[in-house]
């Protein structure tokens, strides 16, 4: 009896040092692992902005290839939705809270246990490659099992964030080359008379602005036998991060016409410093080359002067292999 009795104490103390040490953990656990990846951020947002691409590197999938998935909502963005069945990582759901181009995307997990809780991916540039972060935050962890529960699974999920992280980078990188950025330099560019129109238009409506007002312009030019003195040009005014952008399609003249069409103007464009580069690749690739330019204006300490511009040197109707494709990138510096 005193051998029982001694036992029920030493099982009543260490229950009694586990709900101790359950009162000193915290009620919240944010998980996170980072990789660099040498490959684009386009490239790497497409995988992790679409709930179906993580099938392309996912650890849970990996770890157990009969888990069932079902999607609904778009296919990628805010209100893409996975719900899955396994065994071995549980049921739960997953949806696209927060998409932010090539930045971040943040996600709402569910695991059927009355909390929902946030997971993200937060992509930042690291010289030329891209530093991708994998992050979860679980709130809260009920006293004492949910917050015994999340430092016992803190290292597995450590692991299991590297390990996907790892098969992201891995597959992400060997991808075929989309884009080819050329050597960055600066130049001067002389004045320039230009026919323009501009409107204000977000990023879905560009190409048909652009297609419209160049047709229109080449018609004009040929009619008026006004020859041509470059390449078309799209200058674009606005934020970065903006959801539109005034929008300028250009095409320099060697002489002014006389009388212009309704909508169309005279743009003179003095001679200009730019930074500049060429980019050969289809047109939704253009963005790496921008951050290439943005990073060697930024280390030789030169600042943007005015509004930045593409110069279409291939006509994309002519040329039907994007890796053909070139465009000069300019930036006006001073």
């Amino acid at each position: 009896m005193k051998v029982l009795k001694w036992i029920l104490i030493v099982v009543l103390a260490l229950a009694a040092l586990v709900l101790l040490w359950a009162a000193f953990l915290p009620s919240e656990r944010v998980f996170e692992r980072s990789v660099t990846i040498n490959k684009s951020a386009r490239l790497i947002f497409k995988q992790v902005n679409s709930l179906k691409n993580w099938e392309n590197w996912s650890p849970f999938l990996e770890a157990d290839t009969a888990m069932v998935s079902t999607y609904s909502g778009p296919d990628y963005g805010v209100g893409a939705t996975q719900d899955w069945v396994s065994k071995l990582n549980g049921n739960g759901s997953m949806s696209i809270l927060e998409s932010n181009y090539n930045q971040k995307v943040v996600y709402s997990l569910n695991f059927g246990m009355g909390n929902v809780d946030t997971t993200w991916f937060a992509i930042e540039p690291t010289g030329e490659a891209f530093t991708v972060a994998w992050g979860t935050k679980l709130s809260n962890l009920g006293y004492p099992m949910g917050r015994i529960m999340g430092a016992l699974i803190t290292p597995t999920m450590n692991q299991t964030f590297e390990k996907g992280l790892s098969n992201l980078k891995g597959y992400v990188e060997a991808m075929p080359v989309d884009y080819l950025s050329g050597d960055i330099g600066i130049e001067v560019i002389p004045a320039r008379t230009l026919i323009a129109a501009s409107n204000t238009v977000d990023a879905a409506g560009i190409a048909a602005f652009l297609q419209e007002n160049y047709t229109a312009m080449v018609a004009l030019i040929t009619q008026e036998k006004l020859q041509f003195a470059g390449v078309p040009i799209a200058i674009y005014s606005g934020e970065p991060d903006a959801t539109e952008w005034v929008v300028t399609a250009a095409i320099p003249i060697q002489r002014k016409p006389k009388v212009l069409p309704q909508g169309y103007y005279l743009l003179d464009q003095p001679a200009r410093k730019v930074v500049t580069a060429r980019h050969f690749g289809g047109y939704d690739t253009v963005e790496e080359t921008y951050i290439r330019i943005m990073k060697y204006i930024n280390d030789n300490q030169l600042t943007i002067n005015g509004d930045m511009w593409d110069e279409y040197i291939s006509d994309p109707e002519l040329v039907t292999d994007p890796m053909m494709l070139e465009t000069k990138v300019c930036f006006p510096v001073k």
